[in-house]
């Protein structure tokens, strides 16, 4: 491989996105972030791949958002589990009694993507966290045997000894990596180092998204008050999924779990749709569900797909020249509307 000028010291050689492009690097820059990817311990599994590292840091950053709004906007932290798959969030859940019930929500999410995935916690694995992973809502096979899930990562700040054993695979497939610091998340927990994103011939940079919500913003307009304290844990959850998502980006979350993300996608609508779809096929009802926008709805369609599905409330930001017709569709259908300044609530993640 050629030579570059990039700063960073080599941390370690793993296998590149695709196979025919050789070997890839990963390497560390001074920081103080104690998160930051090379802080971590590999202790089961083979080296983790490029495309591990980038999935592993995506969905440890996602936790990381999750832990800091519930941190500004609640007096504690949940239990928070988050699954990714190709950097965006498949899944994702929060409980504040029972870490088990966490995974068990974000593993149904989505129950197909999360095949192969890369899984992050807030919250030690033992025992029966090990087996809530491999073999929870799995079926079973021929045999009358529990099918296991095949998880490629699993990012927790420990892992017992049985736990290891139970979830290590052939040829050290699944990787299971440990940072002490993640059962200490807090309000002050998001990443806020500058973002550094290669182009042909150079780089770009800026100012890390660490933006966290307040729902106390003076700058939030509500039609309604009122939120029901599920109502508030749904919404916080999915603003945290949204926010580390490829826009442009719709979540759905309802009783404490992530429902639905349609991510990646060219047309607000379209996401929309795909995030109702995504959370139907899997079985999920949509009725009474929080949807956050990360951005503006540029046209009302994207709302009434919303409206149609009946969710209850719709987070989102104003800054569209078809605002009032947008306000007026939700308002209209008696669903519930939050929603600020796109200058200052946009979540765009490019």
């Amino acid at each position: 491989m050629k030579d570059t000028n990039f700063p960073g010291v080599l941390v370690a050689n793993c296998k590149a996105e695709n196979a025919w492009q050789g070997t890839a690097q990963h390497f560390a820059l001074p920081t103080d972030d104690p998160l930051a990817l090379h802080k971590f311990q590999l202790i089961e599994g083979g080296p983790p791949s490029y495309n591990n590292l980038r999935d592993g840091n995506g969905a440890m950053q996602t936790v990381r958002r999750i832990a800091a709004v519930f941190g500004v906007n609640t007096d504690r932290v949940p239990y928070i589990a988050v699954g990714v798959k190709h950097e965006d969030p498949c899944g994702g859940a929060v409980d504040f009694d029972n870490p088990c019930t966490a995974i068990e929500k974000m593993v149904i999410g989505d129950r197909l993507a999360i095949f192969g995935g890369i899984i992050c916690t807030n919250f030690p694995i033992g025992t029966q966290e090990a087996k809530t992973l491999l073999f929870y809502a799995t079926g079973e096979n021929a045999k009358g045997n529990p099918i296991r899930r095949l998880i490629d990562v699993i990012m927790a700040p420990s892992f017992s000894q049985e736990a290891i054993e139970l979830l290590k695979r052939k040829k050290g497939r699944c990787k299971l990596l440990i940072n002490k610091v993640l059962a200490r998340l807090n309000q002050d927990s998001v990443d806020k180092e500058i973002t550094v994103r290669s182009v042909c011939g150079g780089y770009l940079q800026q100012e890390n998204a660490s933006l966290i919500l307040d729902l106390e913003h003076e700058k939030l307009k509500k039609n309604d008050q009122t939120l029901t304290p599920q109502q508030k844990i749904d919404l916080l959850l999915a603003w945290a999924v949204c926010a580390t998502s490829r826009s442009n980006t719709i979540t759905l979350a309802l009783d404490s779990m992530i429902i639905g993300n349609g991510s990646g996608g060219k047309s607000r609508v379209a996401m929309t749709e795909n995030a109702i779809k995504l959370a139907r096929d899997s079985g999920h009802p949509v009725a009474g569900a929080v949807a956050v926008s990360d951005s503006f709805f540029p046209y009302p369609d994207g709302p009434q797909r919303l409206i149609d599905a009946n969710v209850a409330i719709i987070f989102t930001t104003f800054g569209s020249a078809k605002d009032k017709t947008v306000k007026e569709t939700i308002l209209n259908a008696g669903v519930i509307l939050w929603w600020g300044p796109d200058s200052l609530f946009r979540i765009f993640k490019h």
